[in-house]
């Protein structure tokens, strides 16, 4: 894991949707997910807009991408979770990011990072890239 940075726990404006729309999965195919909303933050002075997902059991959870996909961190993106904080507002904790199961076994479908969930910067937080010992 990076170490923790309290930098990474970003709160802002949530937005909720109801619907369900297909996420594009590691083995091909596509799964559908219920849509909780849209949560906008604010990094590096930029906004950003990232698509919210109800995961397990109704937690939240952020399927995302950014710069360091392949490098120090899985390829195919990772999970973060999100906490409603208010009516309107959300946080997530990129630190408590984690690695879909797919990292570990390809036999598993999981769930990838939608475009629009894709930064263009790294996030250092969170877990690293699976190595095989």
């Amino acid at each position: 894991y990076f170490d923790p940075d309290a930098d990474w726990v970003l709160t802002g404006s949530f937005t909720p949707t109801q619907g369900r729309i297909d996420i594009g999965s590691s083995t091909g195919g596509t799964t559908a997910y219920e849509l909780a909303g849209h949560l906008t933050v604010t990094v590096h002075g930029e906004t950003h807009r990232l698509m919210v997902l109800h995961g397990e059991e109704d937690e939240l959870f952020i399927p995302f991408r950014d710069a360091t996909a392949g490098d120090t961190t899985y390829g195919g993106g990772r999970y973060a979770p999100a906490t409603r904080t208010g009516p309107e507002e959300a946080t997530v904790d990129f630190n408590r990011a984690v690695n879909p199961y797919c990292a570990y076994d390809e036999e598993f479908s999981c769930p990838l990072p939608p475009p629009d969930n894709w930064l263009p910067f790294p996030v250092p937080a969170g877990e690293l890239a699976y190595v095989p010992a």
